[in-house]
Parts: C-alpha cells; structure tokens; sequence
C-alpha cells in the first residue's frame, strides 16, 4: 500500500508541476535559443551542427554559435555563414538538448492535445518546431523540473513530507521562474543531480549510476564538478565506482569533442579565465548573491534559511554526508562569487545558485514538520517566482542592469516588485 501510495503522490507531483509551469507565459530563451534546432538536427540529420539553419540566425543571436573547421580551429560566425569548410555549432554543452531527446519525442505525441490559444500552440499543434522553439522549450524544460520533483520527492523521505517538500521547492524556487522559462542547461544539470543524490542516499545506493548521472552533469555546465568532488570524501572506497561511472558517461562526449574540435572538451570550458581573484571584492559579492533584491538567494528563497537547522540535524546522524554536502553548497557559493558576471546576465533572480538546490532539498526536508515561521516565507517566496513566471514587467531588470540604471541593492526597484513600485 506504501509503494502504491508513493507512486500516486509522484505521478500527482509530476502532472501538477508540468501543467502549472507549463501554463506559464513568461519564456525566457537567449542562451537557448538553438537546443530545439539542435534536437532536429539531432533527430533528422544525425549530427549537431547548424549549418541548415543559417537562415535563422540574426546578430543577436550569434554570440552562441561558433565555426569549427580542419584542425579543430574555431572562429567566430558571420550573419551569412560559416567559412568555407567550417560547420556551426553551438557555443554552449551540447549535453542539455541531447539529454532532452526522450522528453521531446513523448512531448512531440501529445501535441495534438494542446490547446491553441495562441499563435505559438498553432505553431505547435502544427509541428512547426522551429517557429515554435520557444513554446517547445517550456514543454521540455517543465518537464524537466516536474521530473526533477519527483526525485526531490523521494530525497525528502516520500510520503506527504515529500509531496510537501517538493512542491515547495518546485514553486518556491528559481525553479519555476527559471528552469522552467526555457531549456537553459541549469533544468538538467538540477535533475541529473537530484537523480544522482538520491541513487547514493537510498537504503540500497546505486554508486556506479550515480557516476554515470554525476558524469552527464558535468558535461552539462562543467561547475558540477564539485557534487562528485565532494560526495567522493564521503564515499570513500565507494568512490572509485562513481568515478567509474562518471568517466563511462564521459566517453561519447570526448569522442564528439574530439572529432568536432581536436581536443577533449568544448572551447566553453575555459571559461575559467572570467573568474575575477580579488580578495575585496569577494565578500560584497557573496553578500550580493546572499541578501540583493536583484539576485540575493534569501531574498527569492528565504524559506532556504532552514537548510541551516537540517545540516545540524544531518551532522548528527551522518557527518561524512552533512560535511559533503555543506562543501558542495558552500564550494559554489565561492565559485559563483568569484565569477566575474556573477549577476548571471539576463535572468530573474538567483539563477547561479539552481544547481545548489538538491543539497538544499535534503538538508532542508529534514526538518518536519514544520515550523509556523517558515510557511510565511514559503507562500513568499511562491508569491516572487510567481511573478517572475506570469508578469512580463518583472523580465525588465536584467537589461536595465546591464544598460547601468539600476543598483543590484535597489529595493524600490527590485525585479520581482516591478509594476508595483
């Protein structure tokens, strides 16, 4: 009857999740703009490039395409094309529109069943995928984040505090009004994690597919290096699995890199470069990332606060774990804070701190129940994702931020109370 009620509770997550943030307007696709013309690429052709979809690409979207040619030299695009003997691809991970292949197909069936209320639901109704992008890439990232859910279900101990615990992190989180928005690579690096941490914290851990979760995590935004980083001190002997797992994963993404660009990873991975290591600097950016209305994680989230109360709870029943998991979050709260567009570009609200939130979920779902203080900040919280997911005025910070009229501490002009200040 346990197991009958844990599926109901996570099959009802998954729809309520899916169709609620599937349902929200607000489409947030810059960075993304090309995972669905790669996923037919995929599909159709067999390969990853962009090269039949020149007629598609406008000034301001070639800053996330690249030439790649003999030798594995890389070049900047021009509006008309690629150099001769060049081929387009895709700045950014290729893992994130890979990995959505399985929810594309299923959600391609189902197309039939959306409504057309909009020119965007005729176009896919009609399966018109390229004009359609963005309606597409809510589907596949809500179903993203309806699926991670379900693994945040599970790692908050199933049952009603699990159903609970999801829906308060589906909702109250940067979740719904950023996972959700498109297919950014952050909706799939949250539920290949959610996945992996629940493999390992089980009764009966899955040690070698976690690594192979951990591994395609990577892949999707380099940055979640430090979960199997951190999770290995707490595995101990059992981290040779995971690392076996992870280099598996890695195989077909070397061999793609290899032939593509004549070294093991994409061009994106040296990024590092961008990190800015200026000691004064560190502390009013992390207070930033921490407590800003522009990006401030306790101001979007401010019921996270209790994660603090389940990491003692944790420290005393598992202290490899809780000092694992306090590394990993407290790791990328540094990383975040050193980059040096640590604001995180066009977004709403604290879209760095996305892949945190599956150590957050376990640390936070062991306190239960609970406390009468925590349920105001909760429905809080809901009400500024909310917002950034249905009201179009609140997408307007992120270009007047870059444009300089805007202070990241301004609370009369905070994203979330914009058209109402």
């Amino acid at each position: 009857m346990s197991r009958l009620k844990d599926a109901v509770l996570a099959v009802l997550i998954f729809a309520l999740v899916f169709v609620l943030q599937g349902l929200s307007p607000i489409t947030q696709s810059a960075d993304s703009r090309w995972a669905v013309p790669l996923m037919l690429s995929l599909l159709e052709r067999g390969d990853l490039n962009l090269d039949e979809y020149v007629e598609l690409w406008t000034p301001e979207t070639l800053y996330s395409i690249e030439c790649a040619g003999p030798g594995g030299e890389v070049r900047k695009p021009a509006i008309s094309g690629c150099p001769e003997r060049f081929h387009a691809y895709s700045f950014y991970p290729v893992a994130t529109p890979v990995l959505s292949i399985p929810l594309f197909l299923a959600i391609d069936r189902f197309i039939p069943l959306v409504p057309a209320v909009s020119p965007g639901t005729e176009l896919l109704r009609q399966r018109v995928y390229l004009q359609a992008h963005r309606q597409m890439e809510i589907l596949v990232a809500s179903a993203t984040v309806a699926l991670t859910a379900v693994f945040l279900y599970a790692l908050a101990g199933a049952g009603w505090q699990g159903f609970v615990w999801s829906l308060i992190f589906a909702f109250g989180t940067s979740l719904w009004s950023t996972a959700s928005r498109a297919m950014w690579h952050h909706g799939m690096s949250i539920l290949l994690l959610s996945a992996a941490l629940w493999l390992l914290t089980r009764k009966n851990p899955r040690v070698f597919l976690a690594g192979i979760l951990l591994g395609l995590a990577i892949w999707n935004r380099p940055l979640n290096i430090l979960a199997p980083l951190c999770l290995a001190l707490w595995l101990r002997r059992d981290s040779l699995w995971m690392l076996a797992g992870l280099a598996t994963a890695s195989i077909p993404f070397l061999a793609w890199n290899l032939s593509i660009y004549r070294m093991p990873v994409q061009p994106y991975f040296f990024l590092g470069s961008r990190f800015v290591w200026e000691v004064e600097r560190f502390a009013g950016v992390l207070a930033g990332q921490l407590f800003s209305p522009g990006r401030g994680l306790l101001v979007y989230s401010p019921f996270l606060v209790v994660a603090a109360f389940g990491l003692w709870k944790l420290w005393k029943a598992d202290r490899g774990l809780a000092l694992a998991l306090a590394m990993w979050a407290g790791g990328h709260a540094v990383a975040i804070s050193l980059w040096g567009d640590w604001t995180g570009g066009i977004g709403y609200g604290p879209r760095y701190w996305l892949e945190v939130l599956p150590p957050l979920a376990l640390l936070a779902s062991r306190v239960w129940p609970l406390p009468k203080w925590v349920w105001p900040l909760i429905f809080v919280a809901i009400i500024i994702h909310a917002r950034g997911s249905w009201d179009s005025r609140t997408q307007a910070w992120s270009q007047r931020w870059t444009a300089g009229q805007v202070s990241v501490w301004d609370w009369k002009g905070a994203p979330f109370l914009a058209g109402w200040t």
